[in-house]
């Protein structure tokens, strides 16, 4: 195992019942162990509680940072800020397996490690576009020449371009004798 997961290795017998709480700063050497996947590079603080019951424990993963990625509005490398709440339930049972966001360990299982676990919670957290505002940042990573082209070729509310590609609403003429009035 990667020297930056073994942080995130649990003794199982050695919880206490009730709330324990973890507290990490995941940065690029913890990304890094997982090659194939989206996120390389970043700096976040993560926090796991693990809440021991009779029967199971309830992990759960929170986390506040920035992760390094593309822009999807400019192109540029952006550090964009996440931040997110996952829950993770371990059971026991007779052998190893996940189903969904339950895992179930075999009951001679001393020790279990939540870094897979941390890592796809943070993925998730990443939104589907990847923008932000980011005009307080300094310097601001923007490629303004990027946005200077987009927002010349960005068709206007009035233009026949955007008219031509609009789907036939019976209702549409309707809609404009109603507004002229």
């Amino acid at each position: 195992m990667e020297r930056a997961l073994l942080p995130f290795t649990f003794p199982l017998a050695g919880i206490r019942l009730g709330i324990t709480t973890y507290n990490f700063k995941v940065e690029d050497d913890f990304f890094q162990c997982f090659p194939e996947a989206p996120v390389q590079s970043g700096s976040l603080d993560l926090e796991v509680e693990l809440d021991k019951r009779q029967d199971m424990i309830v992990a759960t993963f929170r986390f506040e940072g920035r992760v390094a990625t593309t822009c999807d509005r400019c192109l540029a490398d952006i550090g964009l800020p996440i931040d997110g709440e996952q829950e993770l339930i371990i059971k026991y049972g007779e052998t190893y397996k996940e189903e969904d966001e339950v895992v179930w360990l075999s009951q001679d299982m001393r020790e279990f490690n939540l870094a897979r676990f941390a890592y796809e919670f943070i993925v998730l957290g990443i939104p589907v576009v990847r923008t932000f505002d980011c005009e307080d940042d300094d310097p601001r990573p923007c490629d303004m020449d990027m946005l200077a082209v987009l927002e010349k070729h960005q068709p206007g509310p009035d233009s026949e371009e955007e008219k031509d590609d609009e789907p036939d609403n019976p209702f549409r003429n309707i809609l404009d004798e109603l507004n002229k009035n």
